[in-house]
């Protein structure tokens, strides 16, 4: 099957061929001037290019179309994520869920936001997300971050250990896993979990530990 203007948008904006992207979203909507994906993605694109008034018109163009888009509202909540505009955020997340409620990821992205303001009705979003995604590592990234951030050191243990079997890639998970480590008074171990995201002396992972904690 032959690439789509939409989808060789995405590829454009990934390999950061901004101009380029712009043309093929562009070729997309005058192909189809419905396409919710596309209107979305130009979104994107502009948020990634700081224009916010030209990103905001578009996911709004996108929500005009279908207002019963789980993916319109997810992405419109991303950006308004990035925005800082966390009231907005949460209406549009609950919008996606209500029309996505098997989605894990919008789960543990509504567990996510709520991590500081409301950690019982975070932690009940992120178990829906790990009941319907019991194998996603970035899942049980955001909990173990979650948990540390609300002293449950010995919990975002568990989950950030998990995350790093799931996905022994994970960068993120390892640096963290090493903070809640060293936290817990056991240097040692932070060590060799920050050693395993940031290949590298052992005198570079002590000094990134010891500024971090």
């Amino acid at each position: 099957m032959s690439e789509s203007a939409n989808e060789r948008g995405n590829r454009l904006r990934r390999e950061g061929k901004f101009d380029e992207a712009h043309r093929a979203y562009s070729t997309a909507l005058r192909e189809d001037e419905l396409n919710t994906k596309a209107w979305c993605n130009m979104g994107l694109l502009y948020a990634m290019w700081n224009k916010d008034k030209h990103a905001e018109e578009c996911f709004k163009m996108a929500l005009k179309i279908d207002s019963d888009n789980a993916y319109v509202w997810h992405t419109w909540a991303n950006y308004l994520t990035a925005e800082n505009r966390y009231d907005e955020t949460d209406e549009a997340f609950q919008r996606a869920v209500v029309l996505d409620p098997d989605n894990a990821e919008l789960w543990a992205a509504i567990g996510n936001l709520h991590v500081t303001n409301n950690w019982e009705y975070a932690q009940g979003a992120f178990e829906k997300a790990i009941e319907l995604e019991p194998d996603g590592a970035r899942v049980w990234q955001l909990f173990g971050i979650g948990q540390f951030r609300n002293d449950m050191n010995t919990d975002a243990e568990r989950s950030l250990k998990k995350a790093v079997v799931l996905d022994p890639e994970r960068t993120e998970s390892w640096v963290m896993l090493a903070k809640v480590l060293v936290e817990m008074g056991r240097l040692r171990e932070g060590i060799d979990a920050h050693y395993e995201a940031v290949p590298g002396s052992v005198v570079h992972a002590f000094s990134t530990l010891a500024n971090t904690s």
